[in-house]
């Protein structure tokens, strides 16, 4: 049966003409400056249709949005099955093909966007550690990337077989299913649950406002540094988190013994997970938060708390099951640990805050751009940043508390926490708190408080949206026509130098970067001034947007990994490991991402990047430890042949670069070299045989025999 409607409501609304002018130009500006986005274009096609058909159709179209909404958790299941059936993930592991062109099967793996190089943290280390595991059989320790096992539980998060992998439910497709598939669930799994917990998390601070939590879920999820982080430490913390948070409020509140136990089950996973994700700097804060809000949720909802004396085993059995699995963990890791708390870099921290600038109070207009040009004065995911507008909520707020104070189904004792909670985040991170309080509270570990403070504002955003989409009457016409302008013009006002020089867009010929500055903080005010006079669609539309342009673009869409496997010096490395397992490799004249790029295909590599020292192998390169203080540390390393001594550059913090002489080759052993450098005399010289047995778009594999 179709729906009726009479011909004026069938007419197009000029706020519908808006909406799907928006959604065009946001992907006409994407596909102008973003490489391979031509799937835009389809996109924003099916897009358009799906809103037609909303807006032709709004009974249909609320039952199906009532009956996805109800659906929801099985509709996520069914969009992360298929993603990985597809093996699609964002993962910027095509950099593999610029750097090494020839494939054995001429396949397109980029489908959307483009690959980062930035991001060698995440496809150049913590990808290529997680598929080195096939080749040691996902076992604890590994002795893939040097001499001595490394502990990959603590190395870059990888997935192993062992107790803390209960923990771990985004390695486990790995486990089960090899590198491909694995690497697919890994991202799609993530990026699922961070938009689903966010928006669990969301409804139960908003009291159950479906709109502003599906925004906060896209806020969360989509958010530049979410997106520009993605893998392998910040945003699992926050997915476990905001997950912790979920489950505690449903373990107490559920009606379900049966639904109980699997919360129960479900806390476990995530407490576990949560404790070994080992990134104290957003650990420790975002403990204290989600606790202080789960408190503060339960008192506003006492009435609904079902949790008796009867209850305690479900908390008591999955508590000990914890610390048991941790308890062994420590135990048997514990030289492991005293190792990487006792490093130059990362070390055991000292943080006591301040140092931030008034303007970082703000979300940095420079975020928005970030897929699309490069910042020269920083890295492009060291100023990325979530878009929140907690400044204005918080100038707000004392009036909303003041103005709903004692009125039924206010929610205000929720915005009361995210404000203190961000007053705190801003003493911490504009003046600073004394070593004994950073030591006391665990803070001394926190250097990344402001990308706390910009999630935890993301959430009162979202909290303030509800607020205003719920109280038409909240604010006079006046205070909704000047404050938005307010705010917009405090952004204005503490745009950077940095910003100014950055936006050097050019348009057909023109100039646009001013443009894009008034264009950036339109777009805030025009968010905030839609969420006041209650234009839902349009708020909507406009958040999601944004979300998509500056957040939804940053990593690229791929299909398999095959920028890994499908070349031949692939084909060889995997080979020759296969046959030779034990045999040692080591990668010259050339980057750190292609000694991983080896160990991935099943070479054990001498100078592959070290989560911590390994003393063995620094025993023969530095006997003297002339270098101990460059050779302690989380290291990527680079090496080169020398005539001369034995030597070890600090680049980086997290960046050595070794010069080996020939004689240290034979003392370790290597059985064989990656390189785009012919070392063949060189080596001679030391009565060492250098055998070329193939190469690739100027890298040779080299086999080594020492003479006796």
């Amino acid at each position: 049966m179709c729906d009726h409607k009479k011909p004026s409501q069938l007419s197009m609304a000029p706020e519908r003409l808006v909406i799907l002018a928006g959604v065009w130009v946001c992907a006409a500006l994407i596909l102008r400056f973003l490489p391979n986005a031509s799937p835009i274009v389809p996109t924003a096609g099916l897009a358009s249709v799906l809103l037609l058909l909303a807006w032709t159709f709004p009974v249909r179209a609320r039952k199906a949005a009532e009956l996805g909404f109800r659906y929801r958790w099985a509709l996520a299941l069914l969009v992360f099955c298929t993603c990985v059936c597809l093996r699609l993930h964002g993962s910027s592991i095509g950099i593999y093909d610029e750097i090494l062109p020839t494939q054995l099967v001429t396949e397109e793996t980029t489908l959307f966007g483009t690959p980062r190089w930035i991001r060698s943290d995440e496809f150049g280390v913590a990808t290529m550690k997680s598929f080195s595991q096939a080749a040691n059989g996902y076992r604890l320790y590994s002795r893939q990337m040097s001499l001595s096992p490394t502990n990959m539980v603590l190395d870059y998060y990888s997935p192993a077989w062992d107790w803390t992998a209960l923990g771990k439910p985004l390695n486990w497709g790995f486990l089960l299913f090899g590198s491909e598939l694995g690497l697919s669930w890994n991202w799609c799994g993530e990026i699922v649950l961070l938009f689903m917990t966010a928006l669990e998390m969301c409804l139960i601070l908003t009291d159950g406002q479906r709109l502003t939590s599906l925004l906060g879920a896209v806020m969360v999820a989509l958010s530049p540094a979410t997106q520009w982080w993605f893998m392998p430490h910040m945003p699992p913390v926050i997915l476990y988190a905001m997950a912790l948070f979920c489950i505690g409020y449903r373990f107490f509140t559920g009606r379900s013994r049966a639904a109980g136990w699997g919360f129960a089950v479900l806390a476990a996973i995530a407490a576990l997970g949560f404790a070994l994700s080992i990134f104290p700097s957003f650990q420790v804060p975002c403990a204290y938060i989600v606790l202080a809000l789960l408190i503060v949720c339960l008192r506003r909802d006492r009435e609904h708390i079902t949790f008796t004396r009867r209850d305690w085993p479900r908390i008591v059995l999955p508590a000990a099951a914890v610390l048991l699995i941790l308890g062994r963990f420590l135990l048997n890791s514990r030289g492991d640990l005293a190792l990487l708390l006792n490093t130059a870099y990362p070390g055991s921290r000292m943080y006591l805050g301040g140092g931030t600038r008034i303007r970082d109070l703000f979300t940095d207009i420079v975020t928005l751009f970030l897929p699309y040009k490069d910042v020269s004065y920083s890295n492009n995911c060291e100023v990325s940043a979530y878009i929140h507008f907690a400044p204005f909520f918080l100038v707000l707020s004392p009036m909303i508390f003041f103005r709903l104070k004692g009125r039924d189904g206010a929610n205000t004792r929720v915005g009361m926490a995210l404000a203190a909670i961000l007053v705190l985040e801003i003493v911490y991170m504009l003046a600073g708190i004394p070593q004994w309080l950073a030591e006391l509270t665990m803070l001394r570990f926190c250097n990344r408080m402001s990308g706390v403070y910009q999630w935890t504002g993301a959430l009162f955003s979202v909290w303030g949206f509800s607020v205003l989409l719920r109280r038409p009457k909240l604010l006079s016409k006046a205070e909704k026509l000047l404050l938005p302008p307010a705010y917009g013009a405090c952004c204005a006002l503490l745009i950077s130098d940095d910003l100014r020089q950055y936006l050097h867009f050019r348009l057909y010929g023109m100039e646009i970067g001013g443009l894009l500055i008034l264009l950036s903080v339109l777009a805030f005010l025009l968010i905030l001034l839609c969420a006041e006079f209650q234009r839902k669609r349009l708020f909507s539309a406009l958040l999601i947007l944004l979300m998509v342009f500056c957040g939804g673009t940053v990593n690229p869409v791929e299909r398999g990994i095959g920028a890994v496997v499908n070349h031949p010096v692939s084909a060889a490395v995997s080979g020759i490991a296969a046959q030779e397992p034990e045999s040692l490799w080591l990668c010259t004249d050339s980057e750190f991402i292609l000694s991983n790029f080896l160990m991935a295909n099943g070479a054990r590599v001498l100078d592959a990047t070290n989560f911590y020292p390994d003393r063995e192998k620094w025993a023969v390169i530095d006997p003297d430890g002339l270098y101990g203080e460059v050779t302690n540390r989380y290291a990527n390393q680079c090496a080169e042949l020398t005539e001369g001594d034995n030597a070890v550059e600090l680049r980086n913090p997290d960046y050595i670069r070794l010069r080996l002489n020939p004689d240290t080759l034979r003392a370790l052993n290597i059985r064989y070299l990656f390189t785009p450098v012919d070392h063949s005399e060189l080596l001679e010289k030391y009565g060492i045989n250098c055998e070329y047995v193939t190469g690739q778009d100027g890298f040779g594999i080299y086999r080594l025999r020492y003479d006796t």
